[in-house]
C-alpha cells in the first residue's frame, strides 16, 4: 500500500494580501512573486522575494512573501526526497518549514501525510520482524511506527500482540498467553471499527459514543494495569514494563500505567543490564563488567541486592582465576612465583580454599632446599654432595641446577663407591 502525494502537489502560497502600498514598481514585484509561486518556479519565487525584501527592508508583506517562498522550497525539496522514498529527510525538511510557516495549511497536511507514511513503513516492517519471530526488532519497529502515528491501529494492535508474545517466551504461561491474544485481538477490531465509525458520514459528531468508548478503554487499561502491579511485585520487571505499555495502548491518559511504567521501564533496563554482566563475567571481562554494575546501580531501585551479587561474583571469579594461576605455577615447580602469588590472594582474603596450606608448604621447600643446597657447595665431600643434591631432587628437581650437577658427581661418586671392599 503507498499513500498518494500527487494531491499535494504544492499549489503553494497564492494571492498573498499586498499591504496599501500604491506604488506600481513595488505591486509588480509582489505579483512576480505571486506568479512564479503560483507556476511552481518555488526557487525563482524565493530569488524575487529576497531582491525585494532588500528593496524594501523591514515592509510587513515583503518580509511575509520571503517566509512564504523560502517554506515553499523546503516543501518542494521535501517532496522530491519523499518521491525517492527518503522519507525521514522529507520530514526533517516539512518540519524545517512548519517553523517559518506554521500555520500553513499545505504543510501541516504534507506533515500529517509524511507521519503516516513512516508509520505504515514501520508497521509493515514490524510484522515482518513479527512474522519471523524477530521479537525485539518487531517491538522496536512497533514503537517506532507509534511516534509517527500514535494512534495507528495497527501498530498498536501489532506491538500488544509483540508484548503478549515476549511475556509468554518469558514463562508467563500458555493460559495468560491465549486469552491474552483473543481478548486484545477483539479489542483492537472493535476499536478500528469504532473509528471508521467516527470518521463516517453518518455519525461525524456522535460524542456521547466517544465518552463511553473512553470510559471502556479506560477500565480495560486499569485491568492490564492491575496486571500489570502483580506481576511487579513478583520481580518480573520486564514482564510488568509489558502490560503497563498494553494498558498504555488502551488508554494514554491511565495514571497508574504512566507512572508503572516508567518505573518498571527503568527495573526492566537494569535486568538487562545485569545479562550484560552475566556475559561479561563469563568471557572474563572483569573491568567491563564493574563499570556495568556501577552503571546498573546507579539507575536501580529495587535490584541494588543483584548488582552487589554480581560484584561478589567478580572476586570469586578473581580469586578463582588467582588460585588457578598458582597451582599452575606450583605445577610448573615454579616455587617462589607460586608463593608470590599465594601471597596475593592471602591479600585479597585471609582464607581461600587450601592456599594458606599450599604457601606454607612451598615456603618450607625454598627453606628447606636453600639449606642443603648451602650444605652441598660447602662440602668437600664429592658422595656427601651428591647425597644432599638427590635430597633435594626428591621434591624440587628443578631447584637452581640441581639436576645438572648430580649428574656431574655421578661418575666421580660411582668409582669410589666400586673400590670399598
Amino acid at each position: 500500500m503507498k499513500i498518494r502525494f500527487a494531491s499535494l502537489a504544492i499549489p503553494l502560497f497564492l494571492a498573498a494580501c499586498h499591504t496599501g502600498e500604491t506604488n506600481p514598481e513595488y505591486s509588480s514585484s509582489l505579483a512576480a512573486v505571486d506568479d512564479l509561486s503560483a507556476h511552481g518556479r518555488y526557487s525563482e519565487a524565493l530569488l524575487a522575494a529576497e531582491a525585494f525584501n532588500q528593496a524594501h527592508p523591514g515592509d510587513a508583506e515583503g518580509e511575509r512573501q520571503l517566509r512564504r517562498a523560502k517554506a515553499a522550497v523546503m516543501l518542494e525539496q521535501a517532496r522530491m526526497l519523499c518521491f525517492a522514498d527518503k522519507n525521514l529527510e522529507a520530514l526533517e525538511l516539512v518540519r524545517e518549514a512548519k517553523k517559518v510557516e506554521p500555520e500553513e495549511p499545505v504543510i501541516v497536511d504534507w506533515e500529517n501525510k509524511m507521519q503516516g507514511k513512516l508509520a505504515m513503513i514501520h508497521t509493515r516492517d514490524g510484522d515482518e520482524f513479527f512474522a519471523s519471530s524477530n521479537l525485539d526488532a518487531a517491538r522496536e519497529e512497533y514503537e517506532k511506527a507509534l511516534s509517527y502515528g500514535p494512534d495507528d491501529i495497527n501498530a498498536k494492535a501489532g506491538l500488544t500482540q509483540v508484548l503478549l508474545q515476549i511475556n509468554y517466551r518469558r514463562g508467563m504461561g500458555q493460559q495468560y498467553y491465549e486469552d491474552g491474544v483473543h481478548l486484545l485481538r477483539d479489542y483492537w477490531l472493535q476499536q478500528a471499527a469504532t473509528r471508521f465509525a467516527y470518521t463516517g458520514k453518518y455519525q461525524p459528531k456522535n460524542d456521547k459514543a466517544k465518552v463511553n468508548k473512553k470510559a471502556v478503554d479506560g477500565q480495560l487499561a486499569l485491568t492490564r494495569a492491575s496486571l500489570a502491579h502483580s506481576l511487579e511485585l513478583q520481580g518480573l520487571w520486564a514482564g510488568a514494563r509489558n502490560e503497563y505499555r498494553i494498558a498504555l495502548l488502551m488508554d494514554p491518559e491511565c495514571a497508574e500505567a504512566k507512572t508503572g511504567y516508567d518505573r518498571t521501564r527503568i527495573e526492566a533496563s537494569a535486568e538487562d543490564k545485569l545479562r550484560e554482566i552475566d556475559r561479561l563475567i563469563r568471557a572474563k571481562k572483569y573491568e567491563e563488567a564493574g563499570v556495568a554494575i556501577d552503571s546498573g546501580l546507579a539507575v536501580t531501585k529495587h535490584q541494588t541486592d543483584k548488582f552487589e551479587g554480581r560484584r561478589a561474583e567478580i572476586e570469586e571469579a578473581r580469586l578463582e582465576a588467582g588460585y588457578q594461576s598458582a597451582l599452575a605455577l606450583e605445577s610448573d615447580q615454579d616455587f617462589e612465583e607460586a608463593v608470590a602469588a599465594y601471597d596475593k590472594l592471602l591479600a585479597q582474603r585471609d582464607y581461600y580454599k587450601d592456599t594458606l596450606a599450599r604457601r606454607d608448604t612451598l615456603k618450607g621447600y625454598i627453606e628447606k632446599a636453600d639449606l642443603l643446597f648451602k650444605q652441598a657447595m660447602e662440602s668437600t665431600d664429592p658422595a656427601q654432595k651428591l647425597e644432599l643434591l638427590k635430597r633435594i631432587s626428591t621434591f624440587w628437581p628443578r631447584y637452581k641446577n640441581v639436576e645438572q650437577l648430580i649428574e656431574q658427581l655421578k661418575p666421580v661418586v660411582a668409582p669410589v663407591t666400586e673400590q670399598k671392599p
